[in-house]
């Protein structure tokens, strides 16, 4: 990391120092500073949560703690769905179908509703005629094929991903791709 970048840093840790010590200073006793709900005791001493933030980064800036790192939420499917906004940024995995041989079929939520939202799917089956269909809602595209249309893996190849996003009300668009998908009117 660049010094200048540091020094950043190391002076908003300052001023959040500074602004906890005058919270401090401002209450009238000891026990008020240990009995708010935004301090927690440890042994005699209070320490307030900008403490503790400010020395985890301390410890990201020296190299003793690693960045926390963010992770998909990752969900098996074996079953037809409708995928949901709240499972935006997920990896939808599909890894055949639960309820017998046949399809999985993903419905999009309407993308006037899911502007933003993204999803992930994998096609990890390779058993033929279990393949993965995923469905726009009524009105809408997907990469602009035909409003309600269909995209399919239907290779019975392990590890076809795509990863969608909703960008308008009516638009899903593919951000990315690995193995082959498809336009389909229908499943097979």
């Amino acid at each position: 990391m660049k010094t200048r970048h540091k020094i950043l840093i190391l002076g908003l840790m300052a001023l959040f120092l500074a602004v906890a010590t005058v919270y401090g200073a401002m209450t009238n006793s000891a026990t008020e500073i240990t009995q708010h709900p935004n301090f927690i005791t440890s042994g005699s001493a209070y320490m307030n949560p900008v403490y503790k933030f400010c020395a985890e980064v301390q410890d990201i800036l020296e190299g003793t703690q690693a960045i926390p790192a963010m992770k998909p939420t990752v969900t098996i499917y074996g079953a037809s769905t409708t995928l949901t906004i709240a499972e935006s940024g997920n990896v939808i995995v599909v890894d055949g179908n639960d309820e017998g041989a046949g399809n999985v079929i993903l419905n999009l939520p309407e993308a006037s509703t899911a502007i933003g939202v993204f999803y992930t799917v994998a096609d990890v089956n390779v058993t033929a005629g279990d393949d993965v269909y995923i469905k726009a809602a009524a009105g809408d595209t997907i990469d602009g094929g035909t409003a309600g249309q269909y995209l399919a893996s239907k290779s019975d190849t392990a590890g076809q991903t795509v990863t969608l996003l909703a960008i308008d009300d009516t638009r899903w668009i593919i951000w990315a791709v690995d193995g082959t998908w498809e336009a389909d009117a229908a499943p097979d």
